[in-house]
């Protein structure tokens, strides 16, 4: 016989629809989210991975001042087990970008073709297809480099550079300003640029599964290049001491393992820890949901009691009544699931693919069925719906038959209302009591707003945190200018400074290598206004705040072509936002790294210095470079902060929706008896609604120290072990006053809601409850 309380179903339906029409709606609006963005996450991934494998990404690269010896080569592939592949490469400015071209036909690195063709003669190149889309190019435009044009062929995705990191030190890629590219062989040799460097990749001849595996293999390439160096060395020393001319000692310039490599880890990275951070958002607001709906439910039962007795008392089970009360939740929960589903495979995975094809290089990327998507965002978040729902409803259902039917629902004995001071006029005395009666539902409710209003802030907070940033870098910047040079050249410009200058890494355990700029300041700086005591340091402010250091700590660093770790004396900080860095005194420096007295590195300017050599110039770094970090990263993130802000909203309007409809249907015969009395809907409004609105008011003040509370746990125990580079705590007030204001006018909708909900409350329904 069919169970005659399925009848209900379509009634209680119609009578709570808006309850489950907000819960249907939030699903949909978080599982499409996530959906979408693990299903594209995934496709990504796939491509990410095929493109390093299908065109042999390298193991690691290195780079000379000057080309080596073949014999140097072979000896090194012998020793270390590798096979060596020449990369060549050069470097052109155009305008404000720097564009790095490598020689086609290496067997390591090679390009995936996107669109075009491959350049095949002189005067042809192809460039990456992010920067080129970035850029807005096109297949056949024409791009001047020193003086030169060339044709570009086609675009490419090259396994290597995923993401365009410039230098392996830089904070963040940077599409605008850097691209890289390829040419033919004829056409690179043809272009005769003054800036080529000597550089190689290799792959281990025997696969490495590990990171320690590829390290202890790194370590043993790196000795073999020492080894093979010094003997080099020596004869080159040798050879000049002779009287030979033109020789040049063989210096190596950089040496990255692939795993260390930004340009090639950063966007697997990335991927993976963004699909872990969706899938923990995603059950964390699925939890949140589920007490809410266990709350709305636990309502029903109060207001149902004495139907659920005499049911109890008729002879149905707690687990029927449990089947019974769980299934509508559980039916607009999966409907929910089934629509955000079919929005994430659609549109919204469309959206997410966008947003990773506009920060990384990946070559083409299709996204199918996805069952490990499916499980994480249908079968795991219903999980958790139902446990917590029906322990809950289990949990009050133990209560007896006589018990529901007296209204003794609360499962202890029945208090005393709390006594509140006869002084409190009445009406405050009277909201007083509504939030002491309704203090679960509003408990629920604080902490909803304190969930949104992080995820309002986290969209609103990027913006005016990277002025921020671009406004410290700006005021607390050394110079206009800082020359890095390969060898030593004497500059005639006044404003010149020497400074010494040597790069080294960090050991900590649970933190990402970070690359320290030690810089080696004159006494008496015009640039560097401090003193810096005899035997210790000074840590950019930056580097002191990451790591948690306090003058009096040891800091160890590594460097990684020497073998070698240095441990220093922190005496203190010095404000400099630009980079991570260390400051020295230019003698312990020398003595430190083993340098002649005289030994220099660049220049601090203040204008352009136009009398050095300009194919001598390593690098010059100003603020366009130290500027681009903050604009990159806002550039990558900006389609993504405004759907966050108003996903936050929107989870705001439903939750306080949902809690405060469930007080008002609460107390219905309450308020059916105030106007019995002659209270008028707008009076009974301000004793319910003002309640409900102080509680949202004063929790969305609450989110204020919450929220700041959270983002700096965040900000220290996740975002600064997991980053290279350092990206200051410093969220505007603006951003938490716009959560308020938010908050409160998003608010104002659902009160004219609630408000509308009391007129329609009738005044017979208190004469149809006088039990």
């Amino acid at each position: 016989m069919k169970n005659p309380m399925n009848r209900r179903f379509l009634r209680e339906l119609r009578a709570d629809f808006g309850k489950y029409l907000v819960i249907f709606l939030f699903i949909i609006m978080t599982v499409s989210v996530v959906s979408g963005f693990l299903v594209a996450n995934e496709g990504v991934k796939k491509a990410y991975y095929r493109n390093m494998e299908a065109n042999r990404v390298e193991n690691g690269h290195l780079a000379f001042n000057v080309k080596p010896e073949k014999s140097l080569l072979e000896a090194v592939e012998s020793k270390a087990k590798v096979k060596l592949y020449e990369a060549s490469f050069f470097e052109e400015s155009r305008g404000k970008e720097t564009i790095r071209i490598y020689r086609l036909g290496s067997d390591v690195n090679k390009p995936e073709l996107t669109e075009g063709r491959l350049p095949e003669k002189k005067g042809e190149a192809a460039l990456d297809n992010l920067h080129a889309f970035t850029r807005g190019m096109k297949v056949g435009d024409e791009i001047t480099l020193n003086g030169r044009k060339l044709t570009i062929t086609g675009f490419v995705a090259l396994p290597n550079y995923s993401a365009l990191f410039k230098d392996n030190a830089d904070l963040m890629f940077d599409l605008e300003n850097f691209a890289v590219g390829v040419m033919s062989p004829e056409g690179f040799d043809d272009f005769s640029s003054d800036h080529v460097t000597a550089g190689y990749a290799w792959r281990y001849k025997k696969e490495k599964a590990t990171d320690k595996e590829k390290n202890e293999a790194s370590g043993k390439l790196l000795d073999a290049f020492r080894e093979e160096l010094v003997s080099a060395n020596t004869e080159i020393a040798q050879r000049m001491t002779a009287g030979e001319q033109n020789l040049t000692m063989v210096e190596m310039t950089d040496y990255l393992p692939d795993y260390e490599n930004k340009a090639i880890n950063f966007a697997g990275e990335d991927m993976g820890g963004d699909g872990a951070s969706m899938e923990a958002f995603l059950y964390i607001v699925v939890a949140v949901l589920a007490f809410i709906v266990a709350v709305t439910t636990l309502n029903t039962l109060s207001k149902e009691a004495s139907v659920i007795g005499t049911l109890r008392a008729s002879g149905y089970t707690r687990g029927e009544l449990v089947r019974h009360y769980l299934m509508l939740p559980l039916f607009a929960f999966l409907a929910g699931m089934v629509v955000g589903n079919i929005l994430g495979y659609t549109i919204l995975r469309d959206f997410m693919m966008n947003i990773y094809r506009s920060m990384y290089s990946l070559g083409e990327a299709e996204t199918l069925w996805n069952k490990e998507a499916f499980l994480k965002t249908t079968l795991i978040p219903t999980a958790i719906m139902v446990a917590i729902n029906m322990y809950i409803l289990v949990r009050k259902l133990r209560i007896g038959p006589l018990q529901f039917l007296r209204r003794e629902i609360s499962g202890r004995e029945k208090k005393h209302a709390l006594r509140l001071p006869y002084g409190i006029p009445f009406s405050t005395r009277f909201r007083l009591r509504i939030i002491l009666q309704n203090l679960p539902n509003y408990i629920t409710m604080a902490v909803g707003i304190i969930m949104a209003g992080s995820i309002i802030i986290f969209g609103l907070m990027f913006q005016p945190l990277l002025d921020e940033v671009s406004r410290r870098i700006e005021a607390t910047s050394i110079c206009r200018y800082q020359y890095v040079l390969k060898t030593p050249e004497e500059a005639n410009e006044d404003t010149a400074e020497r400074f010494a200058m040597a790069s080294l890494e960090t050991n900590k355990a649970d933190y990402k290598t970070d690359e320290i700029s030690v810089y080696g300041i004159e006494d008496e700086s015009r640039y560097v206004k401090t003193d810096i005591p005899k035997g210790k340091i000074l840590l950019s402010n930056g580097y002191m705040e990451k790591y948690g250091f306090v003058s009096g700590d040891k800091v160890d660093l590594y460097d990684k072509f020497a073998d070698k770790t240095y441990t220093f004396t922190v005496a203190g900080e010095y404000p400099y936002e630009a980079s991570l860095a260390v400051f020295m005194n230019p003698d312990e420096f020398n003595e430190t790294f083993e340098k002649d007295p005289d030994y220099y590195s660049g220049y601090f300017a203040d204008e352009k210095l136009k009398s050095l050599t300009e194919s001598n110039i390593y690098m010059v770094l100003d603020k366009n470079v130290f500027g681009s970090f903050a604009d990159q990263l806002w550039k990558s993130f900006a389609d993504l902060m405004g759907p966050v802000k108003w996903f936050g909203v929107i989870m705001f309007v439903l939750m306080v929706y949902l809690l405060a409809k469930q007080i008002i249907e609460r107390n219905a015969v309450s308020i059916s008896m105030a106007k019995i009395l002659g209270f008028s809907s707008g009076e009974i409004g301000g004793l319910y609604i003002v309640s409900t609105t102080i509680v949202v008011v004063l929790s969305l003040l609450l989110a204020v120290p919450a929220v700041d509370w959270l983002l700096r746990l965040i900000f220290k125990y996740y975002l600064y072990q997991r980053m290279s580079g350092y990206l200051p705590y410093c969220i505007s007030n603006d951003c938490y006053v716009k959560m308020v204001l938010l908050g409160i006018v998003s608010y104002a909708a659902v009160a004219v809601l609630q408000l509308l909900k009391i007129r329609k409350i009738r005044k017979s329904d208190a004469l149809k409850n006088m039990e």
